[in-house]
């Protein structure tokens, strides 16, 4: 499969996922070594983590180590388009990709967690109110409550 950087460039994430697998794309990570699949990037954690007593690969670190591939490959020139190898800026669209599509995620479910603490709030606050008002029936408003729940019964 040949790319070329246009191809590139108006490729969605998904077909760049698809060429990166059908060019057997691997990723490196100099934190542990060792070569990673497209599917491990997806594992993988965004920031450095220590697992046990050895490091983990992690997202960030192979994305600057893509871009810093991109900047030192490209020849500055006003007038020359810039040949940077297709396949790595593809890894680099992919890694990034991933990393907002990742970000985007936690965001989600961290707002989602909010609402639902707000709203666990919002039962417990309703429940004290209507606590409050049943403690506050008069005698009168009690028996006639419990009469007429002894009418049902009957």
């Amino acid at each position: 499969m040949q790319l070329t950087s246009d191809q590139l460039t108006k490729m969605t994430l998904a077909e760049k996922i698809v060429a990166g697998i059908r060019l057997k794309l691997r990723f490196v990570s100099q934190n542990v070594g060792g070569r990673f699949s497209i599917e491990d990037l997806y594992e993988m954690p965004l920031t450095f983590r220590r697992k046990g007593k050895n490091d983990e690969a992690y997202l960030d670190e192979i994305a600057i180590k893509l871009d810093r591939e991109i900047k030192e490959a490209g020849e500055l020139s006003f007038v020359k388009r810039n040949q940077v190898n297709v396949k790595t800026q593809l890894a680099f669209d992919i890694v990034k990709g991933i990393i907002d599509s990742r970000i985007a995620e936690d965001d989600a479910a961290k707002a989602e967690a909010e609402l639902r603490a707000k709203e666990k709030d919002l039962m417990e606050q309703l429940d004290r109110i209507e606590q409050r008002e049943q403690d506050n029936k008069s005698a009168d408003e009690v028996r006639a409550e419990l009469e007429e729940l002894r009418k049902r019964q009957a």
